[in-house]
């Protein structure tokens, strides 16, 4: 079955066991062109088929908001105007990939590849329920998990929507904060994190949401997030968003901590993107550690040296120079013993 036969599998309604009202955790319910906790009663509205829990938001996700405001429409007052827009058009991979600075390409080829790489390790997980946290414009992730009838959810803090009616109805799209995510216990079968926990005030909280909603025997993918490294502090970088968005540089280890904390067994990959930046020597100039990039080009040619690198020195990376988190997270089917 293809895309379009997808959307018309997914376009009826929401599965509403899946999800839970996040100020007090009970079920939700369909009233209408809003959901209503069977409990507290609270109301969250549905606008061109989006949820929004966000109904509440606490300062942080103000905060960001506000960020992303700004940087959208120019006023940082307009926060929860941009929560769901009705745009001409979404842009097409291409186009994002020719506004990316210094390096055009690098940034979508980086996510994509790495997202590649994870699902060749997951064996692609067909027919899963899938949870992309902050979903990408195009959900071209959530695309290709639908392409194997997977069943899709979205979640943001903005959406979107084309008025031309080219969007993916078939993406369960809800408004709502990573660290009080709005699903009931052990309902998905991935979970999708891309460039996005980095953005979390508190990564260990985004962690444990993320290791409740997953079902035992699940898997996580948290991938293309930045790290600290040692040697970050001698290579100024800009990351180039709005001050009020939270870009934090989270440790290897405080991710190794909070992923084991939350009973995760976590493996590590070398990206596919920097094993082929180095594997051919084009190593773009603006790019942070070009210069040591370039020198270990050299030795990477050597077949021994490259698969050794590979398994053994992703952890000295992700510690000295912060090389980009991808991990995937496995959850074991029963509870570890105590």
């Amino acid at each position: 079955m293809g895309l379009d036969g997808l959307a018309i599998l997914h376009q009826d309604s929401r599965n509403w066991a899946l999800y839970r009202c996040v100020k007090c955790a009970s079920r939700l319910e369909s009233s209408g062109a809003q959901a209503v906790c069977t409990s507290c009663r609270t109301t969250f509205p549905i606008l061109h088929g989006v949820l929004d829990t966000l109904v509440e938001p606490n300062e942080e996700v103000i905060r960001e908001m506000k960020g992303m405001a700004r940087e959208m429409v120019g006023d940082v007052e307009g926060w929860k105007a941009i929560k769901v827009r009705l745009v001409e058009k979404t842009p097409e991979l291409d186009e994002l990939r020719s506004q990316t600075a210094n390096d055009p390409g690098a940034y979508y080829d980086q996510t994509l590849m790495a997202f590649e790489q994870a699902l060749r390790v997951i064996d692609g997980q067909p027919q899963a329920r899938v949870l992309e946290v902050g979903a990408d414009k195009g959900f071209h992730f959530l695309k290709r998990f639908g392409a194997s009838r997977s069943e899709c959810h979205a979640l943001n803090l903005h959406f979107d929507i084309p008025k031309a009616g080219d969007d993916v109805p078939w993406i369960q799209k809800t408004l709502g904060d990573m660290n009080a995510l709005p699903y009931a216990n052990g309902v998905f079968d991935v979970v999708l994190l891309s460039a996005t926990s980095h953005h979390s005030p508190h990564l260990d909280t985004t962690v444990a949401e993320v290791a409740r909603v997953l079902k035992p025997g699940g898997v996580a993918l948290f991938l293309n997030d930045q790290l600290s490294g040692w040697l970050k502090f001698v290579n100024t970088h800009t990351h180039g968003r709005d001050d009020l968005i939270h870009e934090n540089f989270y440790s290897i280890r405080m991710y190794h901590r909070s992923f084991t904390k939350h009973g995760f067994k976590p493996q590590y990959l070398f990206s596919d993107f920097y094993d082929r930046k180095l594997s051919s020597g084009n190593i773009s100039r603006g790019l942070r550690f070009a210069a040591v990039g370039k020198l270990l080009s050299l030795p990477w040619r050597n077949q021994w040296f490259r698969e050794f690198a590979k398994s053994k020195l992703v952890w000295p990376a992700h510690l000295v120079f912060g090389f980009p988190l991808n991990a995937v997270l496995w959850k074991p089917k029963t509870p570890s013993p105590h």
